[in-house]
């Protein structure tokens, strides 16, 4: 936190563009929370005198974190956010986007608790399953809010694949219309069941990005091909896929070469 006051001061971060607040074990170091609100306040109207080009806040959640309590870091989130809410008062008109990174279920409610003001800003949510979360109702509340959301992620917290049916629960309580980029990892899935959790997004989506999926009934390929017939892509990235037909599992080798077949520019006769 003294780094980055001192950092915001000098006149060498006239380009940052973005601060990314990190939420992790080292909060427990500083249980008071003793003025979080006021210094973050100040670093970010630093940052707003040295740089033009700040227009992004970010919070992260470790990533490495699978244990953390319910409601472990709910005062730190809470004074996070109230900072930005400061900060962004007066500026409703300016391109200043949020961004959500890491977080797990169980932390969603506090972010939904401080409410649509804040959410509103919300460029991109980063969110991390785990096999034994029975319950997405914290964050199915807080998607409606994320009215401006462009990017979503939803990954496995663990080694084990998930099945789509979260997934699917938490896509449909997303309210914006232009969302463009969405990103998947660790599910089991088929091509018609990724089809019905795309299909939403359809006119306004730009990337997808896929990794250590398993798609069922061998239907991978014709996944790629609905793709790339349906969509208008800027980009698609696929990367440790899978395919199980009964009790046979065997690796997609190449798997973006699939794509790159279907867009291989003809040879001049």
């Amino acid at each position: 936190m003294l780094q980055a006051e001192e950092l915001t001061k000098k006149q060498p971060c006239c380009f940052l563009e973005e601060i990314i607040i990190r939420i992790d074990r080292e909060c427990d170091r500083h249980p008071g929370k003793l003025h979080l609100e006021d210094r973050l306040l100040s670093i970010f109207t630093n940052a707003l005198q040295v740089s033009t080009k700040f227009n992004t806040i970010t919070i992260q959640y470790d990533p490495e974190e699978f244990d953390s309590a319910v409601g472990r870091y709910r005062a730190h989130t809470k004074a996070v956010v109230l900072a930005i809410q400061t900060f962004l008062e007066g500026r409703e008109s300016t391109n200043f986007k949020i961004g959500i990174q890491d977080i797990r279920l169980h932390d969603c409610a506090t972010l939904f608790a401080l409410g649509k003001k804040f959410l509103s800003r919300v460029h991109s949510i980063g969110l991390r399953f785990e096999p034994y979360d029975t319950t997405v109702r914290s964050i199915q509340e807080l998607l409606p809010l994320a009215t401006n959301l462009k990017e979503i992620s939803l990954v496995s917290d663990t080694g084990e694949t998930l099945t789509l049916n979260p997934i699917r629960k938490v896509t449909k309580a997303i309210s914006s219309k232009t969302l463009e980029s969405i990103s998947l990892a660790g599910v089991d899935t088929t091509k018609d069941k990724l089809q019905e959790i795309l299909h939403p997004f359809k006119a306004s989506l730009k990337n997808i990005k896929l990794r250590q999926m398993t798609f069922e009934q061998k239907s991978f390929e014709s996944f790629v091909c609905y793709i790339s017939r349906k969509y208008s892509l800027e980009d698609l990235d696929l990367e440790d896929i899978w395919e199980i037909d009964g009790k046979k599992e065997r690796e997609v080798i190449d798997p973006m070469s699939y794509w790159y077949d279907l867009h291989a520019t003809p040879s001049p006769s």
